[in-house]
């Protein structure tokens, strides 16, 4: 699975080249797993991807099945996330697209230029959660704050020397 995902993520992300894997001495060469990147050789053979001009796009996706959704942020570090203000839909779309979602949240002490804190807004036609995963903070600390309707109903301070937040 690894060597699939590496190979067709690196395709469909624009990337100059097939991600390696970190366990090709362990595991691709002594077992000649080689023969797993067929398909992706056979798919691409004879196409000039430099020449199509393919671009990201985001997939607006909405089922009726209730069930959790992980969202993963893309915009990586120096860089601030287009958006703030996200909205979730009982469907599962979240307009703008989660593509605009910062992996970094920056403070108010440092690196002020990215700052662009994210607010959601569940729109929910059934009881619903929302929850974060936050796996670490800065070494200055940070606060975490919920609020329903404008009103602050939780706001927590995050300290970097625990992981019991």
């Amino acid at each position: 699975i690894n060597i699939h995902n590496e190979q067709w993520a690196s395709l469909v992300a624009s990337a100059s080249g097939g991600g390696f894997s970190w366990w090709w001495d362990r595991i691709i060469d002594p077992a000649n797993q080689y023969y797993n990147y067929k398909g992706i050789a056979a798919f691409v053979k004879g196409e000039d991807l430099d020449q199509q001009n393919y671009k990201s796009v985001a997939l607006r996706t909405t089922t009726s099945v209730l069930a959790n959704a992980t969202v993963i942020p893309l915009i990586g570090w120096g860089q601030k996330a287009p958006a703030n203000l996200f909205t979730l839909e009982s469907n599962g779309e979240i307009t703008p697209s989660p593509l605009s979602l910062g992996q970094y949240q920056y403070g108010i002490s440092g690196h002020l230029e990215f700052r662009n804190p994210p607010t959601f807004l569940p729109n929910f036609e059934e009881k619903g959660y929302f929850s974060m995963f936050i796996p670490s903070v800065s070494p200055t600390g940070a606060i975490a704050e919920i609020s329903i309707d404008g009103k602050v109903i939780e706001q927590k301070t995050l300290d970097p020397n625990s992981v019991n937040w």
